[in-house]
């Protein structure tokens, strides 16, 4: 826009586009593979002897199109208009990186779950922050016995720090992790 002050709504819109499409390209790539890495390790580590993660490639153009054209209409010139724009391109840009990692992920537990070695892959719900709601506390109890992505993120809320995490139910071990831990901070908080 400081560019080409003169742009229309149209050629903003198809910049946008354009240039959201190819940060999304890269940076969620760069997302899937790691996702990958972490999948494969996982599973080494515990001796599941599944398939090498594949990497998740289905960035969704239709949101960052709907994303684009909602927002560039309210921009009028205006420093605070232009934020805003930025503000949602770049939130836009957050979530669907997180969702190729959380996409690939789930992609590869499903596919383990089709493997003998790799039956009892699963999900934990983990807190990242030092004090997790009674919710996230509750659910972090349970350990890595979640079959699916969504049954471990069910109740995610605004602010919620947790990470939802693929490993191996009654083996997989992470630093700073202790469901009864958390199990005790549910109950104090109920």
């Amino acid at each position: 826009m400081r560019l080409n002050p003169d742009a229309s709504i149209e050629e903003l819109r198809n910049a946008a586009i354009e240039i959201t499409q190819a940060v999304l390209d890269e940076y969620g790539d760069a997302a899937s593979s790691l996702a990958c890495s972490l999948f494969d390790n996982v599973m080494e580590l515990e001796g599941v002897n599944v398939p090498s993660a594949q990497v998740y490639t289905g960035v969704r153009t239709g949101a960052i199109e709907g994303t684009v054209h909602r927002v560039v209409g309210t921009v009028d010139g205006t420093a605070e208009s232009l934020s805003a724009f930025l503000t949602a391109i770049e939130t836009l840009a957050e979530r669907e990186t997180q969702l190729a990692a959380g996409m690939t992920i789930e992609t590869n537990v499903e596919r383990a779950n089709k493997t003998k070695s790799g039956k009892y892959v699963r999900y934990a719900r983990i807190p990242t922050g030092l004090d997790p709601c009674p919710w996230c506390a509750m659910l972090a109890s349970r350990g890595f016995v979640y079959k699916s992505s969504e049954d471990a993120a069910a109740g995610s809320h605004h602010h919620c720090s947790c990470t939802i995490m693929p490993g191996v139910r009654g083996e997989t071990q992470v630093d700073g992790y202790e469901p009864n831990y958390y199990k005790g901070v549910w109950k104090a908080g109920i």
